[in-house]
């Protein structure tokens, strides 16, 4: 090999290396300064002009938004956890059922947040693999919960399953197997959700076992 190439392979070596360190440090970065930003400008906008803090101490306080939006998330999830404000949150549930349009949206998101963030008995359970949507084709699925059959006079265990899309988890299929179609994986759920939302790029290291 020439001195020529060897550098030349060196240098597309370096670039790729330096490219995979700095690029996801940079995206990361911009994301987050856009998402200070946009709270900032948000939560400023809705304060009276003597509040701003241009005028309070003649300079922007960049984060403030973000702090606010923490802030009041944080005291949305002590009020709801009191009794008034369950009741609250039930009259918001049945307003929102209510509006056409709205309802939808509301339920798939609320119901998609419950699963991923709620308490142990409303996540999802477990990571799964199946095959879909044909013979020798597999997805990564979320298991939801285990059912002793829908059909009457079935007393086969079946397995209801979140099957989501990439890279929008948020959309998917939900179906229901039978126990032994299902196999379960030695996987957490936040390491599928990179796997998924990478498309694949992000994965992990699983042993699977037939339930």
């Amino acid at each position: 090999m020439s001195v020529l190439q060897s550098l030349k392979d060196a240098v597309k070596k370096n670039l790729i290396a330096g490219t995979l360190v700095l690029l996801p440090i940079i995206g990361t970065l911009w994301v987050l300064t856009l998402l200070v930003q946009w709270a900032d400008s948000f939560v400023i906008s809705l304060l009276p002009m003597r509040f701003h803090p241009e005028t309070l101490y003649g300079a922007e306080l960049p984060g403030l938004g973000i702090l606010v939006t923490i802030g009041l998330i944080m005291i949305a999830g002590l009020i709801t956890r009191l009794y008034i404000g369950r009741k609250l949150v039930s009259l918001g549930d049945k307003i929102f059922s209510k509006i056409p349009v709205g309802r939808s949206v509301y339920s798939v998101i609320k119901e998609f947040l419950t699963g991923v963030l709620g308490n142990n008995d409303q996540r999802f359970k477990q990571v799964a693999l199946v095959e879909w949507p044909r013979k020798g084709c597999k997805m990564l699925a979320f298991v939801t919960g285990f059912t002793p059959g829908f059909e009457k006079n079935n007393t086969q265990k079946e397995i209801s399953l979140f099957l989501p899309t990439a890279p929008n988890p948020t959309s998917g299929f939900f179906i229901i197997l039978p126990e032994e179609d299902v196999k379960i994986l030695n996987m957490s759920v936040d390491t599928a959700f990179k796997i998924i939302i990478s498309g694949g790029i992000v994965s992990g290291s699983e042993k699977t076992t037939n339930r």
